[in-house]
């Protein structure tokens, strides 16, 4: 039959305090100090883009943007920003990508056997390969999406347990997302529910989190990213067992 959202609820929450070390040490070292690093660095190339122009400030005092004057290297200013945008994007999404490949080692491991230079080291290990089954799904998903939503929320449900499938096995991409499949099909409107009451419950914390900008989005971060990657593993434990 399978456990109850509540059982699984229950479960992941207890995992959670008891997993609350290493799940910190990865928020702190793969997330909270690089994107504090990563935006220093976008800062100080835009502050020296934007000397190099020429800016006259006609207001002293405080930065009135209606006063900055421009010279003709605008445009190289406006493509020097794109590029250094675009590379805080790459750099947070490298960060994102060994953060997530982390929570779901953690989720797999126990407690006393859990170390960062452990957990890290598997997330290098497997950086390429969790990317390509990212990258894989994804574009499989949007012309999906594109065919009036409902398919792409139909596969999203079928395939929401490759990572787990993906990281835990020595499986391929696509066949770790055909793996996931055959495992939700028949159980398709209970992983539906599952996931549709949890992000229920995300988005009422969201929503009180956020009149405190800073603190949600550490929330989000150190609390909601890594329950929900130990509760869709517990989930993906459970129909296994019952398959």
């Amino acid at each position: 039959m399978g456990r109850s959202f509540g059982d699984l609820f229950g479960d992941t929450f207890n995992e959670y305090t008891k997993k609350f070390i290493p799940i910190l040490k990865i928020f702190v070292f793969l997330y909270f100090i690089p994107l504090i690093v990563i935006s220093i660095l976008l800062v100080v190339i835009f502050a020296g883009a934007f000397s190099s122009l020429g800016v006259s400030l006609l207001k002293t005092g405080s930065v009135d943007l209606s006063q900055i004057v421009l010279d003709q290297g605008s445009a190289g200013f406006s493509v020097l920003l794109f590029i250094g945008i675009f590379l805080f994007v790459i750099a947070l999404g490298v960060f994102y990508v060994l953060a997530t490949v982390s929570y779901i080692y953690t989720g797999f491991s126990k407690p006393e056997n859990l170390s960062f230079d452990k957990t890290f080291a598997f997330a290098r290990k497997n950086f390429w390969r969790y990317a390509g089954l990212a990258l894989l799904t994804i574009v499989c998903l949007i012309p999906l999406y594109m065919l009036l939503i409902i398919p792409g929320i139909i596969f999203t449900v079928f395939w929401i347990f490759s990572s787990y499938i993906f990281l835990s096995g020595n499986n391929g991409a696509w066949e770790s997302m055909k793996q996931s499949k055959v495992l939700v099909k028949g159980k398709w409107w209970r992983v539906f529910g599952y996931g549709l009451l949890l992000s229920v419950i995300i988005i009422v914390i969201s929503l009180v989190l956020k009149f405190v900008p800073f603190l949600g989005s550490i929330v989000s971060s150190l609390v909601i990213t890594p329950f929900m990657i130990l509760f869709f593993k517990n989930f993906y434990i459970d129909l296994k067992k019952n398959r």
